[in-house]
């Protein structure tokens, strides 16, 4: 997983994408099954990609997550990507690439806090 910003972040990925010649085979989607995803553990979409390509991959799933609009919570992070995900499907497991913003976590965890009195605070296990 990396960290980056959420403009450069889009860039980052689109680029590598065109570069690796599957910019054409992205589908973008809303979530990916938690039960059926193993996660990349490298930080390096490139290699991902060429891993995708050994395993054949016809389709890849793309996810990206948004932060709440700014009437639900102000921040200057309001209506941003925070994470984005790049998937294919090989022997019926979603193998995932996680990209996410050096400021989600911290984001999250505000979001959770002003919605938690006198709980304990964990902050959103899905975003971390």
């Amino acid at each position: 997983m990396i960290d980056r910003d959420s403009k450069e972040m889009e860039r980052v990925i689109e680029d590598c994408l065109a570069r690796a010649g599957m910019d054409r085979k992205v589908y973008e989607t809303d979530w990916l099954p938690d039960d059926r995803s193993i996660f990349w553990q490298g930080d390096d979409l490139d290699e991902f990609l060429r891993l995708a390509s050994i395993a054949d991959a016809k389709l890849l799933y793309l996810v990206k997550l948004w932060t709440a609009t700014y009437q639900e919570y102000p921040s200057e992070y309001a209506g941003q990507v925070y994470e984005i995900d790049i998937a294919f499907l090989s022997n019926d497991l979603f193998h995932v690439y996680r990209a996410t913003t050096p400021w989600s976590v911290e984001y999250w965890r505000g979001y959770d806090d002003r919605h938690r009195m006198g709980e304990e605070r964990k902050g959103r296990q899905a975003y971390c």
